[in-house]
């Protein structure tokens, strides 16, 4: 009798051990799980405070970026509008037009001109046409070796009555752009249409210059020099 009681203490002594580990066992788990839930927790909640002061040390930044993207920004720098041209003459080929004492060549869409005598001069007539109140500029690109003045007398047709426009060249052996406004006269502003030039490209007797192009156009070049 005694041995069986001893046993059965014994079983109940194995049994209350496994059931003592295995809560341990579960406790233990339960802990871990808690605390890396926990700790999982803290991280996001210190990410988000991280977050949080970041964007508020930039709540200006973010208020003027987003200000700017909806209403385009005041300070914003607009695109430059591109021009549109109603005539442009490369000189690919030698044109046909006649001149007065003036010789010259094309090469490589350059037109070389050559003063020969007294008032050189190209009769561009009825190559277009405009409206000056609308399309107001003319563009030269050139390389001269003397300083002149190159002058436009615009025209309706080639019987009507003339009247210049003019720039400045800059002989300097450099390329620059001359960009001459007609509204500059006001009885050119005011034709109802233009259709052509006589083209006085400068105003001595010595002086040899390239063109590379004449253009017609609606806005001034802010890049032109």
């Amino acid at each position: 009798m005694k041995q069986r009681l001893k046993e059965e203490k014994g079983s109940m002594a194995v049994y209350v051990s496994v059931v003592l580990l295995s809560m341990l066992i579960i406790l233990s788990a339960v802990l871990l799980t808690s605390n890396a839930a926990r700790r999982s927790q803290l991280q996001t909640a210190m990410d988000l405070k991280q977050s949080y002061e970041a964007d508020n040390s930039r709540a200006a930044e973010i208020y003027a970026e987003l200000t700017s993207s909806s209403t385009g920004g005041e300070n914003d720098e607009e695109t430059p509008k591109e021009p549109n041209y109603i005539y442009i003459e490369e000189f690919e080929t030698l044109p046909s037009y006649a001149n007065v004492s003036t010789t010259w060549t094309a090469s490589n869409s350059i037109l070389t001109l050559t003063a020969t005598g007294n008032d050189p001069r190209v009769n561009m007539y009825n190559i277009t046409s405009f409206d000056p109140k609308i399309y107001r500029y003319i563009e030269v690109r050139y390389n001269s070796n003397t300083n002149t003045t190159m002058e436009f007398f615009m025209i309706e047709n080639p019987t009507d009555q003339t009247y210049a426009v003019s720039g400045d060249i800059i002989g300097d052996g450099e390329w620059h752009i001359l960009t001459i406004d007609l509204w500059t006269n006001e009885e050119v502003k005011n034709r109802d249409n233009i259709t052509g030039w006589r083209w006085d490209w400068c105003t001595g007797d010595t002086v040899i210059m390239d063109v590379d192009y004449i253009k017609i156009k609606d806005i001034e070049n802010e890049n032109s020099i």
